[in-house]
């Protein structure tokens, strides 16, 4: 896999936000003041480019990289949780993502 463990986190967190269909203002700036604003435009032109299923594919073969102890799959789903509640709603459609995500890392 060619990221970083920040892309690779930054990826996943646009991957979150857009759980709901909806990328909220509040979204956008829960990822930008974990991640700099360098990376995030570099992983969000890349991350708008593909479709789901490479979505799907890159965030699985970068998890099989970078999550390789519980504690940082932990900490990566504590901040997906997080980035579903930024907006003020924790819809099904997250709950399910949230559960999918969980399964792929």
């Amino acid at each position: 896999m060619k990221w970083n463990y920040e892309e690779f986190r930054t990826y996943l967190l646009l991957e979150a936000s857009h759980g709901d269909m909806v990328f909220t203002q509040e979204e956008q700036d829960f990822i930008l003041k974990k991640i700099n604003n360098g990376t995030y435009r570099k992983i969000y032109d890349e991350f708008t480019e593909d479709t789901e299923f490479q979505r799907i594919e890159k965030i699985g073969n970068a998890a099989a990289f970078h999550c390789d102890t519980s504690d940082k799959k932990m900490e990566l789903l504590e901040q997906v949780k997080s980035i579903f509640n930024s907006d003020g709603t924790f819809d099904q459609m997250e709950r399910n993502l949230l559960l999918f995500i969980k399964k792929l890392i």
